[in-house]
């Protein structure tokens, strides 16, 4: 970062800042992270380079939903999604929408989270990028069952278990396999609280394989959904099913989920 300030190139720079957010997050130094995105957005704001500002807003944006500040968070994607809307980033909308999507959804906005969503599924399915397009179907599967339906919540889900197979996509196997255990759950009664323990242990274990980390609403949720099986099954029947989840191979984990489960 030094050069870029010694050549007075803000671009370098700002780009530079990102990659040191990047790090941070990664980290889980979620402070810094915030810190180095705001201030590379601040020189992109002020450089015009509208296409990397609107950008930034995003990973800013994202970063202070992680923080726990949702309402914030919303306003900047909707900042960001005007400033894609202008240049005509196809892609920058879609990912726009299905953030503020997502938001709607925490906050209880079911019938603006479906069109927002629906929106960004059309943008990505047109554009053709597999792995985009497995990030809103799980969105829209993640929808269903807080609307209710379960049972499209779970036809959803396996679809994008399917799609995230094809795509080789391991993140989106292992949100696939706890979104699918945490469907289970919800189910009731004592096979459903094992199957439910042994697909939320799976994708778990792929989670804890890959070093990747879940957002809190999304712990908050596999967390409820193992409270419910707890209730269910005695210390050691979870402990049991969690084990066998876990001692699956990814294809293993991925034929159980795609079974048919009553």
């Amino acid at each position: 970062m030094l050069i870029g300030k010694e050549l007075d190139d803000q671009k370098l720079i700002a780009n530079t800042l990102t990659d040191l957010s990047n790090v941070a997050n990664a980290q889980g130094n979620l402070a810094a992270a915030r810190q180095f995105y705001e201030e590379g957005v601040a020189l992109l704001r002020s450089s015009g380079d509208s296409y990397n500002f609107s950008t930034g807003l995003n990973n800013l944006a994202r970063v202070i939903y992680m923080q726990g500040n949702v309402a914030t968070s919303r306003s900047l994607h909707e900042q960001s999604l005007a400033l894609h809307r202008e240049l005509g980033n196809e892609r920058g909308i879609a990912i726009s929408l299905q953030f503020i999507g997502d938001i709607a959804r925490e906050q209880g906005d079911y019938a603006a989270a479906r069109r927002l969503l629906e929106e960004s599924l059309s943008i990505r399915q047109k554009l053709g990028n597999e792995g985009d397009i497995v990030d809103t179907v799980r969105s829209l599967g993640i929808l269903a069952g807080c609307e209710d339906d379960d049972q499209a919540a779970r036809q959803i889900h396996k679809e994008g278990l399917a799609l995230s197979r094809e795509e080789g996509s391991k993140l989106g196997i292992a949100s696939a396999l706890l979104d699918l255990g945490s469907r289970a759950a919800f189910r009731l009664g004592p096979d459903a609280a094992r199957r439910a323990t042994r697909l939320i242990g799976a994708g778990h274990q792929m989670f804890d394989t890959l070093k990747d980390a879940l957002f809190h609403s999304e712990l908050a949720v596999y967390d409820r959904a193992l409270a419910i099986c707890h209730a269910a099954l005695s210390d050691e029947e979870l402990k049991q099913a969690w084990n066998e989840g876990a001692a699956m191979t990814m294809e293993q984990a991925i034929a159980y989920a795609l079974e048919e489960d009553g």
